[in-house]
């Protein structure tokens, strides 16, 4: 599911803002070294001789540290905050997740149902079959009333309707299914 995706990553940049924040936590100095060398001889160095003996070189090495002294709780703070906001998106991750295994379980026993009540209507019309056959003979052979076969018929058809309402209902959340766990795109 794209939105759990969406979530996960999510979460993987809050742990990774955390260990940055517990880096710093430590009050870690910052180190810069600058090396720096110049000639201005008309001797080339290295390769002409008496470079050496020309006093127009420099050679400048500057190192630099930075540590701070005392922060008064705010690394700390941060520190604190940006563990609150991991738990937060961690428990947004975890309630996503049983919401979509809450929906899943929904939809599987909607189709259990569907398949039960499709079940019962095939076997519905099997029996209106049967029964509006025996009532077509009885009013053909004069025993029995038009209007009982007729009754009979309409309840045939209805419960057909009904299994196909059912069916399409079973395809509904058969494709609902599919969808949510990514077997299928939206708009395919």
């Amino acid at each position: 599911n794209r939105d759990l995706l969406l979530l996960r990553h999510g979460v993987n940049a809050d742990e990774y803002k955390m260990r940055i924040q517990k880096g710093t936590y430590y009050l870690k100095p910052d180190l810069a070294f600058h090396l720096e060398l110049s000639y201005s001889g008309s001797n080339f160095p290295f390769f002409q001789e008496g470079w050496l003996s020309n006093d127009k070189g420099n050679f400048i090495l500057s190192v630099g540290i930075k540590a701070p002294i005392a922060d008064f709780g705010s690394i700390h703070a941060a520190a604190k905050n940006t563990e609150e906001i991991l738990n937060a998106s961690q428990a947004a991750y975890v309630n996503n997740l049983e919401q979509l295994e809450k929906y899943i379980r929904q939809i599987f026993y909607k189709l259990e149902l569907n398949l039960q009540i499709i079940g019962y209507y095939n076997e519905r019309i099997e029996t209106d079959i049967g029964i509006m056959d025996q009532k077509e003979k009885e009013w053909l052979s004069g025993y029995g009333d038009e209007a009982d076969f007729l009754n009979k018929q309409i309840n045939y058809y209805s419960n057909i309707i009904l299994l196909h309402q059912e069916q399409i209902k079973e395809s509904t959340n058969y494709y609902k299914l599919l969808n949510i766990t990514g077997k299928i795109e939206d708009g395919e």
